[in-house]
């Protein structure tokens, strides 16, 4: 009795050992919106208007943005951490959400928050799942550029040198996105994310091609991690 209790206890030490190192590795995320000055200008600037009714909705839906990526963000990012050997080099990084009609993007990391809204989409929003996947896609962008800058070129990328610099720019990171989902048991959305992600374009649909079908995407993890 007395020598499994030990052996339980060092176990959880263990584990909270872990979580703890695990945290380290990975930046914390945070969040916030505010009309004034980027939505505002850019509403200007392209011309399209952006509703009160959808700034109301998404100041009220601002802590439970926080709380769906607080709840599956951080394992997928200490997922692909584990699996590279590589922390990210930030200790946190903020993502401006916007309401303007511009995609979402890594540098600077805004992350465009229409599809996920009741009053943008006429009561058709996107899951919450879907943010925290958009989320964590341009955060592995800024990872795998940080990793990228360091390495330089890769057997993969020169094999793939005659694609669009977009898809180029994408395989790395789809194969990242793959094996975090697949580590979780998160399959069925995978295939779902996948499905949704090629219908915004070829670039989306052609990266995942060459990961799923013609390569093995670990391979492309394996160019990624830290050699010893």
């Amino acid at each position: 009795m007395f020598k499994n209790t030990i052996i339980l206890y060092v176990g959880l030490l263990f584990l909270i050992s872990y979580q703890l190192k695990a945290q380290d590795n990975i930046p914390k995320v945070t969040f916030n919106y505010n009309f004034i000055p980027f939505d505002r200008t850019c509403a200007r600037i392209t011309n399209v208007e952006i509703e009160e009714t959808w700034i109301k909705e998404l100041h009220e839906n601002l802590d439970k943005f926080r709380q769906a990526w607080g709840a599956l963000g951080p394992q997928l990012l200490a997922k692909t951490v584990q699996k590279t050997g590589r922390p990210f080099k930030q200790k946190e990084l903020h993502a401006a959400m916007s309401l303007c009609d511009i995609n979402s993007m890594s540098h600077p990391l805004l992350i465009n928050m229409r599809r996920f809204l009741y009053t943008s989409t006429d009561n058709k929003p996107e899951f919450l799942d879907f943010f925290v996947a958009l989320v964590f896609h341009e955060l592995m962008h800024i990872y795998v550029y940080d990793i990228r800058s360091e390495i330089g070129t890769t057997p993969l990328l020169e094999k793939y040198q005659r694609e669009k610099i977009s898809v180029i720019n994408h395989l790395h990171l789809v194969a990242l996105i793959k094996n975090a989902y697949i580590q979780l048991g998160m399959e069925p959305f995978l295939e779902k994310l996948i499905e949704e992600d090629s219908k915004l374009g070829p670039i989306y649909a052609r990266s995942w091609e060459i990961v799923n079908e013609l390569e093995d995407y670990r391979h492309f993890i394996d160019e990624l991690k830290l050699k010893n």
